[in-house]
């Protein structure tokens, strides 16, 4: 079984957390005299004198955009959990503040696995929230999993005053249903909106955002109707070139006279809003979650509507729309024409495009990869072009929006040869494919528990074994009644025969897990081999990958560090596969192609030599190449001497 951290993949410093300055000190759990079992932790909780117990503070908010206008109550989530903390005399060791994370993907993020790992360790007691629904949300039972954890290493919830500790029944039976009507109120309000945004549009209303609205078209909210802005006359002016008698056929020269970006004018030509239609063909998949790298809110994929589900309504009245019908069914044809046209171009030309064109991810800042030209051209006139692939954080498109990560360029035959090479390994070799998959396993047990390694287990059977101990000496002395020793000791009990199962179960372990992805991929690697053409090996690789992370870098060289499985290569209906498909999945070796990178330590005095590999001081190279050695630089130049001196 291959290991795997749970935040592997994020980032180790993700925005929106705050730490305590405190340190995390071992504490006294409860004051003299009280007993842990039975509900005595809960009743340590609700003493009046100032408590002891470690807590972690936790605000969460859905999405970005509600941090900032402060429309879900930031600041009095956390007004309300530091008034539990000074009434209850908590020890605040830890703060988090999850921005832009949905309440049913919390145990996905790497502060929860960060909270998970300290509870793991014992370092806290209580989590205060200022409601259950900002802790766990959950839209399906696996998301309780998160409170299963809890209750395993004694972590109660304090939930806006109300303290449940899982581990009692009353306790787990409140939290539970707390959790479980936040989820549902989530989903109603999800089928709400919806309905009440579908009822909007065919009414003729914008129930989204203005940034929706095509170029040039604007919405009056207070009298319900659209409009053109000043923005239209380049929308008529590019289509009075494409249409005109210069029959201009460029679209990138067309969008500079205009001054709109060549990808958005294609679509700007196809929009029957300058006609005066909306329509509406495309939307959010609801049954799709989507996280960004550390779980964070991702767009919901856009499917095509149903015929019967498809919205056209008028919004503009046939005298005051903007483009005639008859020009903009011509600039239609046009543009069919310029699509097949470019289609017969490039299989001409045999380039075939960008493989990774969707599905590559850079696997430093998790953003998409974009393919690019770079050219140069000698003195003797000649030029020369390389197809590359730059990470969008370094890509002109960004225009220093964010800051450029560490992925560089990348030469497009490198990419593309590593990315069919990591196909044909996992589609051509049945140990591969199951390494991978038992790690993509891993990977999601990890989101929802901690890893059960058999070291794990047998010391939580010693821990148990000292809880027993305790419970008998806690009874001699009186502490407990038989009563209360006898139902200590059952649950015990319990929970020893459960760790014993999971070991028999670690045991005996076999590959059944594996079978309804894996049988998907064994044998396939010949499809794959005999596809020529990058749109079809395109195709092929959207149903096996949804995204695949490359990384680039001095150390490690070009690798591929991840992925994340295409959702219909997934089961319907299972739980465990499906949260595979919905995190990416980092692998424990990053895959690449030729031997691991050098490792050799090298001095501050010293340089590796790429032609000999050597590892030499710096006075055995010249200054201004310290790639090559002197003696290496000298060979070269006395082998091109000799071919020059050779008779053509």
């Amino acid at each position: 079984m291959i290991a795997a951290s749970p935040a592997s993949f994020y980032p180790p410093s993700t925005p929106g957390v705050r730490k305590s300055s405190d340190p995390v000190v071992t504490r006294k759990l409860v004051p003299s005299g009280t007993s842990i079992f039975n509900g005595g932790l809960t009743a340590a909780l609700k003493s009046p004198v100032e408590s002891s117990l470690r807590a972690v503070t936790l605000v969460r908010v859905s999405t970005a955009d509600q941090a900032a206008e402060d429309r879900a109550g930031m600041d009095r989530q956390r007004v309300e959990t530091a008034r539990i903390v000074r009434d209850k005399g908590y020890h605040v060791v830890h703060s988090v503040e999850l921005i832009d994370v949905s309440g049913t993907a919390t145990a996905f993020a790497p502060e929860i696995q960060e909270l998970l790992q300290m509870a793991s360790r014992r370092e806290i007691d209580v989590i205060v929230v200022a409601e259950m629904s900002r802790l766990i949300r959950p839209d399906d039972l696996s998301n309780l999993a998160l409170l299963d954890q809890f209750r395993r290493n004694g972590v109660v919830i304090d939930a806006g005053g109300t303290v449940h500790d899982v581990e009692d029944p009353s306790g787990f039976l409140a939290g539970g249903l707390q959790a479980l009507i936040g989820g549902f109120e989530r989903k109603q309000l999800l089928q709400k909106i919806a309905r009440s945004k579908e009822s909007a549009r065919a009414a003729g209303r914008n129930p989204s955002a203005d940034i929706t609205l095509p170029l040039g078209l604007s919405y009056d909210r207070k009298t319900s109707t659209y409009h053109y802005n000043d923005e239209i006359s380049k929308v008529q002016e590019a289509f009075r070139l494409i249409d005109g008698d210069t029959g201009l056929r460029n679209i990138s020269e067309i969008a500079r006279r205009v001054g709109i970006e060549s990808a958005t004018l294609r679509n700007i030509l196809r929009n029957k809003a300058y006609v005066g239609i909306r329509e509406y063909t495309q939307k959010r998949d609801l049954s799709v979650k989507v996280m960004k790298a550390g779980a964070r809110q991702g767009d919901r994929p856009k499917v095509s509507r149903r015929p019967e589900e498809i919205i056209r309504v008028r919004i503009i009245p046939p005298e005051k729309q903007a483009v005639s019908d008859d020009q903009f069914d011509r600039v239609q044809q046009i543009l069919a024409g310029l699509k097949e046209l470019h289609a017969r171009i490039q299989s001409a030309r045999e380039k075939g495009g960008n493989l990774l064109a969707g599905t590559g991810r850079c696997g430093c800042c998790g953003l998409r990869l974009y393919g690019a030209t770079s050219s140069h051209k000698s003195k003797k006139g000649t030029e020369k072009r390389w197809h590359q692939y730059v990470c969008f954080s370094r890509h002109y498109w960004s225009k220093g929006r964010i800051p450029r990560c560490d992925f560089g360029w990348v030469r497009r035959e490198r990419a593309d040869e590593l990315v069919s090479a990591f196909v044909c390994a996992l589609l051509g070799d049945e140990d591969f494919i199951r390494k991978t998959l038992e790690h993509a396993l891993t990977k999601r047990r990890d989101l929802i528990r901690l890893p059960d390694t058999d070291d794990h287990l047998r010391s939580r059977l010693s821990e148990i074994e000292r809880k027993d101990k305790r419970v008998m000496d806690s009874l001699v002395a009186g502490v407990l009644s038989i009563p209360e020793a006898k139902q200590a000791r059952a649950r015990l009990g319990e929970e020893r025969e459960s760790i014993l199962r999971a070991i028999k179960a670690k045991e005996t372990e076999t590959k059944s897990d594996l079978d309804p992805v894996s049988s998907r991929l064994m044998n396939r690697k010949d499809a794959w081999l005999a596809l020529t053409g990058t749109a079809e090996r395109k195709a092929f690789l959207a149903t096996i990958f949804a995204e695949i992370y490359l990384q680039n870098s001095k150390e490690q060289g070009l690798v591929i560090s991840g992925f994340r499985l295409a959702p219909g290569l997934v089961p319907k209906g299972d739980d465990l596969w499906g949260a595979v498909a919905e995190i990416p999945v980092t692998l424990a070796e990053p895959f690449r192609i030729g031997p691991p990178p050098d490792t050799r330590p090298i001095g501050e005095n010293e340089s590796l030599c790429k032609r000999c590999d050597s590892i030499l001081p710096l006075e055995s190279f010249y200054r201004a190449n310290r790639s090559s050695c002197k003696a290496c630089l000298l060979a070269g130049s006395k082998e091109r001497y000799q071919k020059k001196k050779q008779p053509i």
